[in-house]
């Protein structure tokens, strides 16, 4: 009875093997998508929107579901199975990048405001 032969799963990193560098699928350097600089720049809807669209693991942006996924990774802000570039949490601790959309006053600064306006 001949042997069957077992399908082969290929990632859409395009990682030949270890000593060669991957290829991102998104701007062609060698480099792995979640390190790509253009991807950590997406907003988490537009990141979410690349990986479905182009059927990637939202683990580790593999070629197959995330219940297939061979990686043991979680996510790092909420511990569920996705990467951490794609997690909604991600959101809710992000901080705000005006800094001064938040402006603390000491005791002295209020002080000093007050005997501003009583001398007008």
């Amino acid at each position: 009875m001949p042997k069957r032969s077992q399908p082969k799963v290929s990632l859409v990193v395009s990682c030949v093997n270890e000593k060669h560098a991957c290829i991102c699928k998104l701007c062609n350097a060698k480099h792995k998508l979640f390190k790509c600089p253009k991807f950590q720049k997406f907003d988490l809807k537009n990141r979410i929107e690349y990986v479905r669209k182009h059927n990637l693991c939202f683990c580790c942006f593999g070629n197959h579901g995330v219940r297939n996924c061979p990686s043991n990774y979680s996510c790092r802000l909420c511990s569920k199975k996705h990467n951490s570039l794609l997690c909604y949490e991600r959101q809710k601790v992000s901080i705000p990048q005006n800094k001064n959309s938040c402006e603390i006053t000491s005791p002295s600064d209020q002080k000093s405001d007050a005997s501003q306006s009583t001398e007008n």
